[in-house]
């Protein structure tokens, strides 16, 4: 395990699947801009290491996090899920608790626009 992310057993199964027979074994996750909560998370395979990486290696292949998205993810946990009830799959990030906490208070109100009762909150 690295400190500054983490990797599912799933995840590591699905990035070693991908890039089997293949000579990129390299695999960015960063973040962007945009999205519900401010940020999207982006993953990609990436033949090219900057000099500000942080290069994380695993046994088959390496984690590359540009320095820009390395203080969003620090921490985290990526994941591969296969949704067969929707007959989708993805890689999710799983913050740390008080991320996932702190991003709850707002997510369901303005992504979602659900017709939930309103929260309130204290903080002691």
């Amino acid at each position: 395990m690295s400190g500054s992310i983490n990797l599912t057993e799933n995840a590591v199964t699905r990035i070693q699947g991908l890039s089997a027979g293949s000579d990129n074994d390299k695999f960015r996750v960063y973040v962007t801009g945009g999205g519900c909560s401010g940020f999207q998370y982006g993953f990609k395979f990436d033949a090219e290491v900057a000099f500000d990486d942080d290069v994380i290696e695993f046994k088959d292949f390496s984690i590359l996090l540009d320095a820009l998205s390395y203080p969003y993810l620090y921490g985290s946990t990526l994941d591969f899920v296969e949704d067969l009830s929707v007959l989708a799959s993805s890689f999710k990030i799983l913050m740390l608790k008080l991320h996932v906490d702190v991003a709850n208070l707002f997510l369901s109100d303005f992504c979602n626009r659900s017709k939930q009762p309103s929260r309130t909150f204290a903080f002691t």
